[in-house]
């Protein structure tokens, strides 16, 4: 005798909402119903679906139906013999597991409600193409234990979209690199759940960050959560992307690939980009990464800027030798630790500003062009754990040579004058000044002039060498030439 199907009015509420049905309409054309209980099959000959949650009718599904699932074990199959269904989309709610066959053709998976812990056992990967949807707090659970080690699992080959959803990986191998290769959206706070994967674990898809991911790793010493594929940060007129390592975390989160501002256009502006760390280890950045809306490194909830040790790397933001924040400012909040292993960690032309601890190791001194310690603005001068008031820790420095308020540098122009080709040519000649920008200009008369602009030069953290040729084109009298400073970075 199979189980009855557990019905729940918020279970229903929710399935109405997700296909769009009143609460007075007749739901002919809605989705198939779960009637398989704890141990029905999924295929075309077995009756363990209801025409709709309104009716106790049975029925068998016929390819191309859209079907939900709440509560229940479905094995995809044929007498136990795992067999491809072939939905126009799929729903799961509530305690699932699904197991057997391939979920196959263009179709999408959706995981909705708060009580949703659905369960997918035992793939290698799945092949439907129409990207997956969780949502409402629904949990996608990948168990996989027959996975071959150091493969990718793909849950279907299109996106999957995290809006207030989770994923939690689990495998008993301590060898297995469990990696997850879809791309991700994440368009509401939505988290990654690595505590239950013995073995290595890690995201290789594209990720697409407009708001909060929780990244949770395991709670005992082993190999990190690496995330391989590119990042795109940010919303236009958006929340602020946020990227969190969860409390209880032992294991490392590295990432890897390129961190770039999304290049999705719309009003607003883009917010900084917030990094946490709660956990023992690190979040450690890798890559070559180029977004360019600023860092905010946050407050840890369980650790103190007393009880933090620089020279460790537990609850810290750190960034390798070869890698960057992006180009933006950076701020470093109370009760957070920023570690920078290379010159180049930040951007020479952004601001710092630290309220918790930056920690440099010897021989590495980054640059900045303003530098605020503990609400203390500075616009010049190298800094160190000397004279950094507890802020800055470790044998490096901070060297500040852009900041606001500086006097313009006059420039000694050269000029040199070439007919050679038959064109009167004059090429314009001068050491910038760090931090500067200039634009060349042009008139005729010192008398009464009307200066031209004839183009102009950007602002660098370098002093540096520029030179600029322009033709001189028939003229009968004299020709005046200047650079200016309109402002300083």
């Amino acid at each position: 005798m199979r189980p009855s199907v557990v019905w729940r009015p918020l279970t229903l509420v929710l399935l109405l909402a997700a296909f769009g049905f009143s609460k007075i309409e007749a739901a002919t054309n809605g989705p198939l119903v779960w009637a398989g209980g704890l141990a029905g099959e999924w295929n075309t000959t077995a009756s363990n679906w209801f025409t709709s949650p309104f009716d106790s009718t049975r029925t068998t599904f016929t390819s191309g139906d859209a079907v939900w699932a709440s509560y229940g074990s479905v094995f995809i199959g044929s007498n136990g013999v795992p067999m491809p269904v072939l939905p126009a989309s799929a729903s799961f709610s509530g305690q699932t597991l699904v197991h057997g066959g391939d979920i196959t053709g263009p179709a999408k998976v959706i995981i909705v409600d708060e009580e949703s812990d659905v369960i997918f056992s035992n793939y290698t990967s799945l092949s439907f193409s129409g990207g997956a949807l969780l949502t409402d707090e629904g949990t996608l659970i990948v168990d996989v234990p027959a996975m071959p080690d150091a493969t990718a699992f793909w849950f279907g080959t299109g996106p999957i979209v995290m809006d207030e959803g989770a994923i939690k990986i689990r495998s008993a191998s301590p060898t297995r690199a469990v990696v997850l290769g879809n791309e991700l959206d994440i368009v509401d706070g939505s988290g990654l759940d690595f505590s239950a994967c013995t073995g290595p674990g890690g995201v290789a898809g594209l990720v697409k960050l407009s708001t909060t991911l929780f990244v949770t790793t395991a709670n005992d010493p082993g190999p990190p959560v690496i995330f391989s594929g590119a990042m795109q940060i940010g919303e236009p007129g958006g929340y602020a992307p946020a990227l969190w390592r969860g409390n209880q975390s032992a294991r490392d989160v590295v990432i890897q690939g390129t961190m770039s501002t999304t290049a999705e256009a719309g009003p607003g502006e883009l917010l900084p980009f917030e990094l946490v760390n709660d956990g023992k280890g690190s979040l450690r950045f890798t890559g070559s990464n180029t977004f360019n809306q600023g860092c905010v490194i946050g407050s840890s909830y369980f650790a103190s800027i007393n009880s933090i040790n620089p020279t460790s790397a537990d609850y810290s933001i750190e960034v390798a030798p070869n890698s960057s924040l992006g180009t933006g400012d950076i701020q470093v909040q109370t009760n957070a630790l920023l570690r920078l292993l290379g010159p180049g960690t930040i951007h020479p032309a952004a601001r710092l500003a630290v309220d918790g601890i930056v920690y440099l190791p010897a021989t590495v001194t980054v640059t900045c062009r303003q530098l605020t310690l503990g609400g203390q603005a500075h616009a010049s001068g190298v800094f160190t754990a000397a004279n950094g008031n507890g802020h800055i820790a470790g044998a490096g420095s901070i060297r500040v040579i852009c900041g606001p308020g500086l006097p313009a540098v006059r420039p000694t122009l050269s000029l040199q004058y070439d007919n050679g080709s038959g064109v009167p040519m004059i090429t314009i000649s001068f050491t910038a000044a760090a931090c500067q920008g200039y634009q060349i200009e042009s008139t005729e008369s010192l008398l009464a002039p009307e200066w031209r602009v004839l183009t102009t030069i950007g602002a660098e953290a370098n002093e540096r060498p520029v030179s600029f040729t322009t033709g001189l084109g028939p003229f009968g009298g004299n020709r005046f030439f200047r650079a200016i400073s309109p402002s300083i970075r």
